[in-house]
């Protein structure tokens, strides 16, 4: 794992874009194997023992109550009365972890809540989510399957390593579960999309679509896909998804009632892993901004 971070560290000293000449050198805190499927997994070593988590973009970190038998933590009880999360299901422990280990880097005494038993997907041990990762800024590198973290930068320059090509540069507000946000523009309209690295597929909300692209149920480019994870789900021949200058051609997008598509007031929808792996994304939490290029550039 260290020679993955000596390894990047000897790309930045050879790849030097004209953001990184202003001042802009990210310093490689570590770099983790990134496995994508209907989730994004990493390992984690925990005391010394290496477990797979999900990488989560917004909400708490969390543990299974058998990561934590297994390493003999004590459970603590929230003094508060816990909040819901999987279908109703309760949070009302949290353990503080001081032997943790991310991609080579040693992480200080961390508390992640107990997940509740059932809520994890199989072979899937806990998540890593912006509690900790706000710590450090973020690289999604889909094309070499690397998530790799960086002290966090205060520099106003271009980040962005990998590629002389200026990259797209979008802000997003930081709320308090550090969910990511930000405009996107589908066909000419613009959408707030959430960041979610959790989900599969790209969904935004049916009604706000109707509104904007002018269709309605009885439109025949409207292909109805049935009964989902959100509900009746729709398909909408849409042509191009633009992060500022950079555009995804044919993204493939379910249209799903806001009702049964868990979205918020302020935001109409969430890019998922069906197009968020065609790109190559740092996330600048402190800065509240992500860079993006196409996965393949270089």
């Amino acid at each position: 794992m260290r020679r993955a971070i000596a390894g990047l560290v000897m790309l930045l000293a050879s790849v030097v874009p004209a953001s990184a000449k202003d001042g802009c050198h990210p310093t490689p805190a570590g770099s983790l194997d990134m496995t994508v499927g209907s989730d994004i997994t990493v390992p984690i070593v925990l005391g010394g023992q290496t477990y797979t988590v999900a990488v989560s973009t917004g909400g708490p970190s969390l543990l299974s109550q058998a990561v934590l038998d297994s390493l003999g933590i004590h459970v603590q009880r929230l003094t508060r009365l816990g909040f819901a999360i999987y279908g109703g299901k309760r949070i009302e422990n949290f353990a503080v972890l001081r032997d943790i280990d991310l991609g080579g880097h040693k992480v200080g005494a961390t508390a992640f809540l107990v997940a509740p038993e059932g809520t994890l997907p199989e072979g899937i041990q806990g998540t890593i989510a912006p509690d900790v990762l706000r710590a450090y800024e973020i690289e999604f590198d889909f094309a070499h399957a690397r998530l790799n973290l960086f002290e966090p930068d205060y520099c106003d320059g271009n980040p962005v390593y990998w590629t002389q090509d200026a990259p797209a540069e979008l802000s997003f507000p930081l709320d308090p579960f550090g969910y990511v946000r930000f405009p996107v523009s589908i066909d000419g309209k613009e959408v707030k999309l959430e960041m979610a690295t959790g989900m599969t597929e790209t969904v935004i909300d049916l009604e706000t679509a109707e509104k904007l692209f002018g269709f309605d149920a009885n439109d025949p480019r409207l292909a109805k896909l049935g009964a989902a994870a959100y509900g009746n789900a729709y398909r909408f021949p849409f042509r191009t998804l633009s992060l500022g200058q950079v555009s995804i051609a044919d993204p493939q997008i379910v249209l799903a009632e806001r009702k049964d598509a868990w979205l918020g007031p302020d935001f109409h929808g969430m890019i998922g892993l069906s197009l968020l792996r065609r790109l190559h994304l740092y996330v600048s939490y402190h800065r509240h901004k992500v860079f993006i290029t196409a996965a393949d550039a270089h």
